[in-house]
This record gives structure tokens, C-alpha cells and sequence, in this order.
């Protein structure tokens, strides 16, 4: 498991252009935001989360998710093509379960993708006026930031387990991606949501993910750290049994009926 995760963390490093090109384009995308949240934060938006934060906290805030969600690696195409290819059934006699291998390999990438897009973060806030949080709460920042590449990860290997039944991942891809940016939060909290979506959004994996990180990183108290941590350990329980569920079900599929 930890050798898997250090060849995934050194193969992300591999491609120095690659590297560029995610960092280029998260400047790139922040620049638009903060723009945009500046404009809005002229409007004085009321309620909740972006109610309390200073100016560019908005910003901030959605810096944190678009790390999130741009370090999570694309687990459920090498799903779809360990699946697709014919190769599963070589894969299952190795001594250790393929699917854990997998989740190795992508927690090894988006702790390495998130890594670099945090430095592209930092240099962005020296050019900003909004204060980062101080150093004592970065032992913890670490603990949150990991646990939402967990669950990142893990919904990414549960949207290629799909491919059991549908052949290919791409469709529920959108479907989850498109969901996860409504109730994750990705570009704006959902604290401005009405409060029957708010109340749903907040008690989903893609929350989880994205919004209780992002506040706990952008306003940090031991309140907000409580509530994100529980909702994190939360849904990555419920996440592993679910692709343990998953799992042995498509591969007793897959062996007594195939692809």
C-alpha cells in the first residue's frame, strides 16, 4: 500500500510539464474568481460563511475547494480500463485487493497534485491582502486537507466501479461531478444556499470533500475543525463499505457472467 502510494506521489512529479500546466491553469482560474467574488463582495452578500469573512475570503475559500477537487486524480478511468481491458481477472490473484492498490495510487497523486497547487495558493495570497491562518493551525489544516483527498479519491473510485454495469464511467462521471460542484460547494458556500438545500449539501460526501475543508482552512476554530473532521471520518466509513459492497458485487458479476 505505501510503496504503491510513493511510485504514484514520485510518477506525479514525472512530468514537469504536466505540473505547469495544472499550476498555470489553477492561477489562471483563481485570478477570474477573485475577480468575481470582489465584485460580489461589493454587493455586501449576507448570510452565513460569507457573511463573516474579510475581503477576499471568498476568494480564499474557493481556492481551497478548486485544490480539492483539481488534486484528485482520475481514478475512475484507470478503473474503467483495468475492468475494460481483460486484465481484472489476472489482477485479482495478487495478494493484496486491486481495489486498495488503487485507492494507494490515487491517495499517492492528490497528496503530490495538492501539494503543488498549495504553493501556487500561497504565492497567489502574497499578492493578496486576505491573511492566511496562523501556523498553529496548519497540524490541523494537513489533517482536514488529507481526509478530503480520501474522500475525494474514494468517490472517484466508486464512480468507476460503475463500469460494472453501465461499460463506461464517462456518463456517471458528469452526473457526480456536477453534483459534487452543487452540494460540495465549489464555488461559493452553502451557506447561501436556501436552508432545505443548505441542510442537504452539508450532510453529503461531497461537503465532506469540499465545503467543511474550505471553511475550516478559510475561518479556522475548533468548532468548525470538530464538525469537519466527524463529517469527514463520517463519510469515508461509509464510503469503504460501500466500494467493499460495490466491488464484490461487480467482480462476482464480472467472473460469472463477464463485462
Amino acid at each position: 500500500m505505501l510503496r504503491a502510494a510513493r511510485t504514484s506521489w514520485a510518477a506525479s512529479f514525472a512530468s514537469p510539464m504536466v505540473i505547469i500546466g495544472r499550476c498555470a491553469f489553477y492561477m489562471l482560474l483563481m485570478t477570474i474568481i477573485t475577480a468575481l467574488w470582489g465584485k460580489v463582495a461589493q454587493e455586501q452578500v449576507s448570510g452565513g460563511l460569507a457573511y463573516l469573512l474579510p475581503a477576499g475570503g471568498l476568494g480564499f475559500y474557493v481556492g481551497v475547494t478548486e485544490i480539492a477537487v483539481l488534486g484528485t486524480p482520475a481514478m475512475h478511468i484507470k478503473l474503467e480500463d483495468d475492468i475494460r481491458s481483460g486484465l481484472l481477472e489476472s489482477r485479482l490473484l495478487r495478494p493484496k485487493s486491486h481495489l486498495l492498490l488503487r485507492f494507494a495510487e490515487g491517495m499517492g497523486g492528490a497528496c503530490a497534485r495538492m501539494a503543488t497547487l498549495t504553493m501556487c495558493g500561497a504565492l497567489l495570497l502574497t499578492l493578496s491582502s486576505f491573511a492566511p491562518p496562523t501556523l498553529i493551525w496548519w497540524p490541523a489544516i494537513l489533517l482536514v486537507m488529507l481526509l478530503a483527498a480520501t474522500v475525494g479519491v474514494q468517490l472517484s473510485l466508486a464512480v468507476g466501479l460503475s463500469v460494472f454495469w453501465l461499460g463506461r464511467v464517462l456518463p456517471p462521471y458528469i452526473v457526480v461531478q456536477k453534483i459534487a460542484f452543487l452540494l460540495g460547494g465549489l464555488m461559493a458556500p452553502v451557506t447561501l444556499y436556501p436552508d432545505w438545500l443548505a441542510s442537504l449539501a452539508m450532510a453529503s460526501p461531497f461537503a465532506a470533500q469540499l465545503y467543511w475543508p474550505a471553511t475550516f482552512v478559510t475561518a479556522p476554530s475548533p468548532l468548525t475543525f470538530a464538525q469537519t473532521v466527524c463529517w469527514q471520518l463520517i463519510w469515508i466509513a461509509l464510503m469503504s463499505l460501500i466500494l467493499h459492497w460495490i466491488w464484490a458485487r461487480g467482480v462476482a458479476r464480472v467472473l460469472r457472467e463477464g463485462l
